[in-house]
C-alpha cells in the first residue's frame, strides 16, 4: 500500500508533501464492505483502519490519538479527536472522494478542507491518495 498527502499547509523550505509505502497493509472484505488496515510507520502502537464503501470512507485511527471520522463528498462532517487527556473538535468540507475497486487493489482520492479547535480560522486544505494492491 501507498499513500501520499499534500496540504497547503507548509513551514518554510518545505513542500507540504508527505508520501509512505507501507508493507503490511491487509485489505479484507466483510458483509460487501472494503477494510484497509495498517500499523502507523512511525508509531508500533498506532493503527489506521479505513471502512471503504462506493461513496465514504471512514478513517479510524487507534493509538496515542484515537479519532474516527466519515468522508463523504459534498458533505460537512464533525467528530472529535482524542489527544491524550483532552479532545479537539475536528470539522471537514469534502470536497472530493473517489473509491476505485478491483479485484486486484484500489485506490482513494480524497481531497478536502479541515479545521482543528485552536487552529485559527482558515481551514487546512488536503489531498490523500492512498493506492494497495493485493498479493498473491
Amino acid at each position: 500500500m501507498t499513500w501520499h498527502r499534500q496540504t497547503d499547509a507548509k513551514a518554510q523550505g518545505e513542500s507540504g508533501a508527505e508520501h509512505a509505502v507501507v508493507e503490511a497493509a491487509v485489505w479484507y472484505q466483510r458483509r460487501g464492505v472494503h477494510f484497509l488496515h495498517w500499523q502507523e510507520p512511525a508509531d508500533a502502537v498506532a493503527s489506521i483502519t479505513l471502512r471503504i464503501e462506493p461513496n465514504c470512507v471512514t478513517w479510524m485511527r487507534r493509538g496515542a490519538v484515537d479519532w474516527t471520522h466519515t468522508f463523504r463528498a459534498g458533505d460537512i462532517a464533525a467528530s472529535r479527536m482524542a489527544v491524550g487527556h483532552g479532545a479537539l473538535a475536528v470539522e471537514t468540507c469534502t470536497q472530493r472522494l473517489a473509491v476505485d475497486i478491483s479485484p486486484v487493489g484500489g485506490a482513494i482520492e480524497l481531497a478536502y478542507r479541515m479545521r482543528m479547535a485552536g487552529q485559527g480560522e482558515q481551514p487546512e486544505r488536503i489531498e490523500l491518495t492512498i493506492r494497495w494492491e493485493r498479493h498473491s
